[in-house]
């Protein structure tokens, strides 16, 4: 996951310095947004069984309910 996160890093970085110089900023937020939603979804299916879920969303500092809905939810990533 570190190298995924790594290499993305270097290819954001790049796009936003090239085009970074042009007053075209307006697509950036939602480019974040996605590229969150999409890390999001790569750590959820990584942790893949309900427990590790329920562990890792408790070290995130969530409360222990709110972990254990989450985990259990039958939504996908």
């Amino acid at each position: 996951m570190e190298y995924r996160y790594k290499k993305l890093a270097e290819y954001v970085r790049g796009w936003i310095n090239y085009y970074g110089i042009s007053e075209y900023y307006s697509p950036i937020p939602g480019l974040d947004e996605r590229l969150c939603r999409r890390m999001r979804m790569c750590y959820w299916k990584q942790w893949r069984y309900t427990r590790t879920k329920v562990r890792n969303i408790l070290k995130l500092g969530t409360f222990k309910r709110q972990a254990i809905y989450t985990a259990l939810s039958r939504r996908g990533p």
